[in-house]
């Protein structure tokens, strides 16, 4: 399978970039190269793919040291960092050699590191800085000559006008953009077309000036520092961003070399530029595509954490907002449709004020931009200031929005809401990106909540929504672990309704389990938040009563419940009556575990159905 068929538009670049391109992987056999390659070296794809890339190019007596510095360059971890450059002598399939330039970059593609060696061919410039080297030691000589034999000037301005002339037909016939500077002031002395061209500009408006003058303000402390070492060293080579007339902002690699005098003094710089505007954007396409497919990892494996469904939307959000390469502010919310009050309701946020986030608590589908992207299940961006008056709330007011719904198998589950920053202009990778956000947040909001749903099966009771027997004991073993290591009592209490058959066998199970869950509920209802009620299986149920003072306090507690249940129960026009029968036991007086607290709870309360029913006693 080609590396690029996951991204028609990186392979389309790769495929037809001007710079010659070959892709290899950690063995060093070729995997890919673009059309540029194949006319440079004079081969095909069908002759080198699955081939030595070493066999390919790289001369014989050379090829053991460029394999040995390759071993190395691969054994280290480059991905994302500046590719490794250095000049070689490279071998095309016809025998000719060539001096090139190589750079070599580590890539990874979907998990796979592959190296990308982009390849020029200098041969012509370094003839071309060989024979100006030449021609300007030529030109110091002869005009030092020319001061001491003027007998001989004639001859010597013949000689200069020839130089001149072979100097600018070399400068003339090169492609890439070329100017000569002084080392001393910077000032540009001498441009080609070539360069002309690239900037939009005449020869009369660059001559004169100096490099820092086309060069994008954010670059320029970069290259002001740059001018020491370019001035002084022979060769160096950096990449920056040029304003252009035409093109705008141009990025271009940089080849300066510095020429010296007979006394080995600076004398001129020459600066060969290359346009790699289309580079850049490929390497910046394929790193952003790197980072949003991290981002969706990461937001996938919050589906592994034990988080509840809000908690797991906050750190989903919080991913969501701390991806680089994105336009939205640190601004934004997510919302579920809340079917119990028909309303989206905010479940997560990011950065946004008090009031704001209060206002946005709940919204009606339909209303303001959140409600509009739920009613009609499609993403809206609006800037700011271009709602209408019935459109505006306040968080609309401030910054330009993204509304992404929350899709999943046609359903509407959400909203995502994102601030972006003013100006914003349609980005279709990042449009492509959100819409795939999501799509990750509805499978993930759907598994969380199914996953909620069996644990609320396996912990409760399906009709009451209780605790079960199971989630009971596991919560009364916790306490007695508590009270132990604190010293507390604590109280078990077995309830048994009174006369639930009967009302149950006369109007039906349907008005048996309506009772049921209502008497659940006044139960519920005479306990504090800490304690716990459960339904243990027909109309028997157990609680918990923590930390209680003595034994009396648990009396209390079952004398409100005895008074809650004998109130009337009307259900569908009839009126039911019934009384609840209750057992305590009290740890530790009663006992220490488990079995035998709840064992002692059951044989009160089957003493008080023995003796009349509609009261409670304590273990004996």
């Amino acid at each position: 399978m080609p590396i690029f068929s996951s991204h028609n538009a990186c392979r389309t670049f790769f495929r037809f970039a001007m710079e010659p391109v070959i892709v290899i992987d950690k063995q060093g056999l070729v995997v890919n190269l673009n059309d540029s390659a194949e006319q440079l070296f004079e081969y095909t794809q069908q002759n080198v793919v699955g081939k030595q890339l070493a066999d390919l190019i790289i001369p014989e007596e050379t090829r053991q040291d460029f394999q040995k510095h390759f071993n190395v360059f691969v054994s280290q971890d480059f991905v994302g960092k500046k590719g490794k450059r250095d000049e070689l002598k490279t071998i095309k399939s016809t025998g000719e050699y060539m001096d090139s330039e190589v750079i070599t970059s580590q890539i990874d593609i979907d998990g796979t590191i592959y190296i990308a060696v982009c390849i020029q061919d200098i041969t012509e410039r370094k003839q071309i800085i060989n024979t100006m080297s030449q021609a300007l030691d030529t030109l110091e000589k002869t005009n030092k000559q020319l001061q001491t034999e003027i007998n001989q000037r004639k001859q010597m301005e013949g000689v200069l006008l020839q130089q001149e002339q072979l100097y600018r037909s070399i400068v003339e016939s090169t492609a890439e953009g070329f100017w000569m500077f002084s080392p001393h002031s910077l000032e540009i002395l001498e441009t080609n077309d070539a360069l002309c061209k690239m900037f939009g500009l005449t020869r009369e408006d660059i001559i004169g000036k100096t490099p820092l003058d086309f060069i994008d303000q954010q670059e320029i402390p970069k290259v002001k520092g740059l001018v020491p070492q370019i001035t002084t060293s022979n060769h160096r080579n950096f990449d920056t961003v040029f304003k252009t007339k035409k093109k705008g902002l141009v990025s271009a690699l940089v080849n300066c070399t510095t020429i010296n005098n007979s006394e080995g003094e600076p004398n001129g710089v020459f600066a060969f530029l290359t346009d790699i505007t289309e580079r850049k954007l490929i390497e910046e396409k394929a790193h952003r595509a790197h980072v949003f497919r991290i981002a969706i990892s990461a937001l996938l494996e919050t589906g592994l954490e034990p988080l509840t469904l809000s908690q797991q939307l906050q750190v989903g959000l919080d991913i969501i907002m701390t991806v680089p390469k994105l336009s939205t502010q640190y601004q934004g919310a997510i919302f579920l449709w809340d079917e119990s009050i028909k309303k989206l309701t905010m479940m997560a946020q990011y950065g946004m004020p008090n009031s704001l986030a209060s206002a946005c608590s709940h919204i009606n589908s339909g209303h303001c931009l959140c409600g509009k992207a739920f009613e009609r299940s499609e993403a809206i961006f609006v800037e700011r200031g271009k709602l209408s008056n019935t459109e505006t709330l306040s968080c609309s007011v401030e910054t330009s929005h993204f509304c992404i719904p929350i899709l999943s198998r046609e359903r509407t589950l959400g909203v995502l809401l994102l601030s972006v920053k003013e100006n914003y202009s349609d980005d279709q990778d990042e449009s492509a990106f959100l819409s795939t956000i999501g799509v990750t947040l509805a499978s993930l909001i759907e598994r969380r909540k199914a996953d909620e749903e069996i644990q609320n099966l396996v912990m409760n009771d399906a009709l009451t929504k209780l605790p079960n027997r199971r989630t009971f004991e596991e919560r009364l073993n916790q306490a007695l672990i508590n009270a132990k290591r604190e010293k507390l009592q604590l109280a078990v209490m077995f309830l048994d309704l009174d006369g639930f058959k009967y009302i149950n066998d006369t109007y039906g199970h349907k008005v048996g389990d309506i009772i049921l869950f209502e008497a659940a509920q006044r139960i519920k209802k005479c306990l504090r938040e800490v304690d716990t009620v459960a339904r243990i299986g027909g109309d028997e149920f157990t609680t918990i009563l923590h930390s209680i003072s003595n034994n009396e306090d648990a009396g209390i507690v079952a004398d409100k419940i005895i008074n809650s249940i004998s109130k009337p129960f009307h259900i569908d026009k009839h009126i039911c009556n019934l009384g609840v029968s209750i057992g305590i036991s009290i740890f530790p007086e009663h006992g220490n575990d488990l079995d035998t607290l709840l064992k002692k709870a059951d044989m009160a309360m089957y003493e008080v159905k023995k003796t009349g029913r509609g009261m409670y006693m304590y273990f004996l």
